[in-house]
């Protein structure tokens, strides 16, 4: 089976750029600015292991036979975007991060997906 990365730049190459142009950004402008947290993965090695996890779970699901879970190209871009935007408040500090997080990225999405998309 396809990693959600390689299923998402099979399935839409638009996308994916648009997902490599934020990895990108962020590890030039805000992925340094991470602190160290006590207890928890921060960075690259935290986001990469979210996504083999996701990637095990999403595999393990395509291979029963009691599931029909199948995301959509959009649902995948999402998912991926969410691993490395989770965490993104925590260069404002560990205290209430989700708060800073959906406080300080963009209210409108236009700036991280392709022209066109919105």
């Amino acid at each position: 089976m396809l990693s959600l990365r390689q299923t998402l730049a099979r399935d839409s190459p638009e996308l994916y750029s648009a997902l490599l142009r934020n990895w990108e950004i962020a590890q030039r402008e805000w992925l340094p600015a991470l602190p160290p947290s006590a207890g928890s993965y921060n960075s690259l090695p935290h986001f990469g292991n979210i996504e083999w996890h996701l990637d095990a779970l999403l595999s393990a699901a395509a291979e029963s036979r009691a599931t029909t879970l199948r995301l959509s190209t959009l649902e995948v871009s999402l998912l991926l975007a969410s691993v490395l935007f989770h965490d993104f408040g925590r260069v404002y500090g560990d205290i209430d991060h989700a708060r800073a997080s959906r406080e300080k990225l963009p209210e409108t999405p236009e700036d991280l997906l392709p022209h066109g998309w919105i």
